[in-house]
């Protein structure tokens, strides 16, 4: 039987509302519903088993958005994607971006981040328009709102069974679930849990429109569909 985890946005909502209020002033383009298409998009994101695929993304014959820091990765191995963030905080502003890339931005993000990403061709998305909590799982909605229809999943095993990130995370989760899905055992944390097993509902539910490249825990999830956690370890932090 399924724990459910309950997540929150790492700014209050007065922040959330200031920090709008500032990009409506940039008057920066929001994305709007558009129809169908036949482009193909990967979806990508840092985790372990995204050095499976290298040379997959380097042929890859349509679109990439590249998750938070796999966008460094991806511009590493001469992978040019979009670069893609829906975390309000100023960190997101800190990637190193190419000048014109295509950039999906959160509408409440941190004022700093527009300043720091200003060569960028960014295009924003409205607060709540997806599931959180993290990028990966709102773009299950900002995708085929943008008319994609063939839409794979890579990086985003969401687990640490065989390392954290492939582009060499040193965060210091506060929170890490151990977990089983079918005989297999699973290290991650709630948030990854989360997400997991959010995309691993849409591609279940949705065949034709989500795939997944990124085997691990969304793999499992895939398949056997449940899971049952072992043990949580849990230490409070700010976010």
């Amino acid at each position: 039987m399924k724990t459910r985890f309950q997540s929150e946005r790492c700014i209050t909502r007065e922040q959330s509302e200031k920090n709008r209020a500032h990009a409506k002033t940039l008057g920066l383009p929001v994305i709007k519903p558009v129809e169908f298409h036949d482009t193909r998009l990967a979806i990508v994101g840092g985790g372990s088993t995204v050095v499976d695929h290298i040379q997959t993304l380097k042929n890859w014959n349509g679109d990439i958005w590249a998750v938070n820091g796999a966008y460094k990765w991806c511009r590493g191995h001469g992978i040019k994607p979009w670069y893609v963030s829906f975390d309000p905080m100023p960190v997101v502003g800190l990637m190193k971006v190419d000048p014109g890339t295509p950039t999906l931005l959160v509408d409440d993000a941190d004022p700093s981040v527009y300043e720091n990403l200003h060569h960028a061709d960014i295009r924003l998305v409205p607060e709540g328009i997806g599931p959180g909590p993290t990028t990966a799982t709102v773009c299950t909605v900002v995708a085929p709102k943008l008319g994609y229809r063939h839409i794979t999943f890579f990086g985003c095993n969401s687990d640490f069974n065989g390392g954290r990130y492939a582009y060499g995370d040193t965060h210091d989760w506060p929170d890490m679930v151990i977990l089983k899905t079918g005989p297999l055992s699973w290290i991650t944390t709630p948030g990854l849990l989360c997400q997991a097993d959010l995309i691993s509902t849409c591609i279940r539910n949705f065949r034709r429109l989500f795939h997944e490249q990124s085997g691990g825990l969304l793999g499992a999830l895939v398949t056997y569909g449940d899971y049952q956690v072992v043990d949580v370890k849990y230490k409070e932090s700010s976010c």
